[in-house]
This record gives structure tokens, C-alpha cells and sequence, in this order.
């Protein structure tokens, strides 16, 4: 539950700041802030009212004024200052407290949730990086309804970053340094968020012949789709159920029913005599978890930076090689969906 605490001063009267326990996370909420918030609240009348058995009493600032105690209800006073203690506490801490009482599970909803990020929408923007989820409208006017839930306020707060992935020569083998750790990481990612849909984009290098660049671009996307898949079908992770249209199945299931047979047990290595040119034509592969091969000069000034280190050595005794960053694939979130699940502070831990 949250609890008020307002510091006195010798004189008995409420010290600034007034601080707010909420969920084992202390945090300020000024006077003013509360004052403000009172004032604007709908069917209160501030201190400065004349009524009787009412009253005014000096606040802190001097000459600021305070609510008169008989004329607010201590429940009236939560509802009041609701709106500023949400301002303030990160989406994890928001699914916690909602969950505390029916009140504030009613309370903490899409407008609400659409207002904090509104509010935040300068530092969301800052912090985001290409490739990340695109930031959702947040003007009331034009926003759009049932956008805003507490997982995307939380993705917007803390980006999903995902590990670089890289190829060998003329190929769509992953090279081996970490590259197990690193596919770990990206299911991972989608067992706790499995409403992104991903795209993960295959390059090759622009000098490359446009068949062979093209192909080896689209052959890259496709087996890094595979082998993630084959994590999560082995692991779905506990909301991966709650996605899928089929009953007993669970989204990745469906997913790899998607594109069975377009991947080659001998995958595409030229070194091997296994271009398959022709059967990797790019196109898109995927509904949720997307794969497709991107190639060109156009294609390659493309860099996504939702990534967790851009410069990781290919193995601890090699230098970097700028080469290695046209045989990658790029992680885009392309957009997060809502199953109507039921989310818990656990769902956005790491």
C-alpha cells in the first residue's frame, strides 16, 4: 500500500518534501505538486474557501496556502494527489501498486498511463534509439484508444537492447565467439515481452553481385529467425500461451508453422558450393518474429542502435574488423500487441 509521510517542522506544521513510500520506493511529491493538484480536483474547493468550521492554515512556502483539514477527506486527498505520485514511479512500480487494491487497479489505467508518458515524452525520445518501438501518440486528442498500457510505458522506459549477431564469409553460419549466449539473450527478450513483433533484417556486403549480396542477405535473416525459434519453442516462456490464436499452442508454435521448409539443413555457404541464389529470394518470412534480407548501398548506411555493444570483438584475441558489420542482422521492433492478459510487476523484471 502507499503511505504519506509529511515531515514536521519545530512548529508542528508540514515540513517540505512530503515523501511517498510506494511498493519499497521512496519518492518526493512536493507540497506545491500536492496543493496544485487538490485545487484542480474535481468537486474540492481549496482552503481558501470561507466556510464554516472550515480554515486556513500558512503552508510551508510562507505564504502558500494549505487545505483546511475538515474540508477534504483522507481518500479524497489519495484520489487527489493520485495523478502526481504516477508521475513520478517507473511502469514496473505502477503494476505493483495496482495490484495492491481494486481502487488503484481502477485508477491506474490507459489514460492515466497515456498522461505519465505524455509528461515523459522528452526523455522517452531522447533515450530512444533506431530500431527501438516507435513512441505512441500521447496528445489526448489524437492518441489512439487503448494504445498505452503499462508494458509499453515500460518498454518505452527501458528499450529492449539486443546483442550483435555476426556472420562468417559468404555465409550464414554465426560466428561462434558467444553466439549461443547471444541468441539466449534475444529469446529471453521475447519470452518476457512476446507481444513485439520483431524484424530481423539480413545484410550482406554492398560490393557483393546483387544475387549473391541479396541472397546471402535473406539466408542470414532466415536461420537467426530459426535458431530464436527453436529456443523459444523448447522454452516458451509463461505469457507466450496468452498470444496465440490456437488453443494448447503457444505463439511460437504457430510461428514455425509459418515458414517450414523455406530453410535449408545446409543453409547458404558459397565456400561449400551451397549458394542456393534462387532459393533465397529476400522476402518477408514471419508474422511476429519477421525475417528478411536487406542488401545494397542504400540497405547498408542502414544501423540500427538498440544494441547492447555495437563494437564486441568477433573472439577476445581478434581486433575489431569494420567488414564484419556488413555480414549482421539488425533487430527492428516493428510494434507491440495486447492480448488483454493480465501483467504483473514479475512480467517487465528482469
Amino acid at each position: 500500500m502507499m503511505h504519506i509521510d509529511s515531515e514536521t517542522s519545530s512548529e508542528g506544521r508540514p515540513s517540505s518534501p512530503t515523501w511517498v513510500r510506494c511498493c519499497r520506493r521512496r519518492v518526493t511529491v512536493s507540497p506545491a505538486a500536492i496543493s496544485m493538484s487538490v485545487q484542480h480536483h474535481e468537486g474540492l474547493e481549496t482552503a481558501g474557501t470561507e466556510e464554516e468550521g472550515g480554515g486556513e492554515e500558512e503552508g510551508p512556502g510562507g505564504g502558500e496556502k494549505v487545505l483546511a483539514k475538515s474540508q477534504i477527506t483522507l481518500n479524497e486527498l489519495w484520489g487527489a494527489i493520485d495523478q502526481q505520485v504516477a508521475l513520478v514511479l517507473q511502469a514496473v512500480d505502477l503494476v505493483a501498486l495496482s495490484r495492491t487494491s481494486r481502487q488503484y487497479h481502477q485508477q491506474i489505467n490507459e489514460p492515466l498511463v497515456r498522461y505519465c508518458a505524455h509528461q515523459r515524452r522528452e526523455d522517452l525520445s531522447e533515450a530512444a534509439e533506431v530500431g527501438d518501438l516507435e513512441l505512441a501518440e500521447t496528445r489526448e486528442d489524437i492518441a489512439e484508444v487503448g494504445v498505452w498500457n503499462l508494458e509499453r510505458l515500460h518498454i518505452s522506459e527501458n528499450p529492449p537492447r539486443f546483442p550483435s549477431i555476426y556472420f562468417h564469409f559468404a555465409s550464414d553460419e554465426m560466428m561462434d565467439y558467444n553466439c549461443q549466449a547471444r541468441l539466449d539473450q534475444v529469446a529471453d527478450i521475447l519470452r518476457r515481452f512476446p507481444g513485439l513483433i520483431i524484424r530481423i533484417e539480413g545484410y550482406g556486403h554492398p560490393s557483393a553481385p546483387r544475387s549473391l549480396g541479396r541472397a546471402i542477405a535473406q539466408a542470414r535473416s532466415v536461420s537467426t529467425r530459426l535458431a530464436i525459434l527453436r529456443l523459444l519453442l523448447a522454452n516458451p516462456g509463461p505469457r507466450a500461451k496468452a498470444y496465440a490464436s490456437t488453443p494448447g499452442k503457444t505463439l511460437w508454435d504457430e510461428e514455425y508453422a509459418l515458414d517450414q521448409g523455406y530453410f535449408r539443413p545446409d543453409g547458404y555457404n558459397e565456400g561449400r558450393g551451397n549458394g542456393n541464389v534462387d532459393f533465397y529470394e529476400p522476402r518477408l518470412i514471419g508474422r511476429r518474429l519477421q525475417a528478411v534480407g536487406r542488401w545494397g548501398l542504400e540497405d547498408s548506411s542502414i544501423r540500427n542502435r538498440n544494441f547492447k555493444d555495437l563494437t564486441a570483438p568477433i573472439a577476445p584475441d581478434e581486433p575489431w574488423d569494420m567488414e564484419v558489420l556488413f555480414r549482421r542482422v539488425d533487430f527492428t521492433v516493428v510494434r507491440l500487441v495486447d492480448p488483454g492478459a493480465e501483467l504483473s510487476a514479475s512480467d517487465l523484471c528482469h
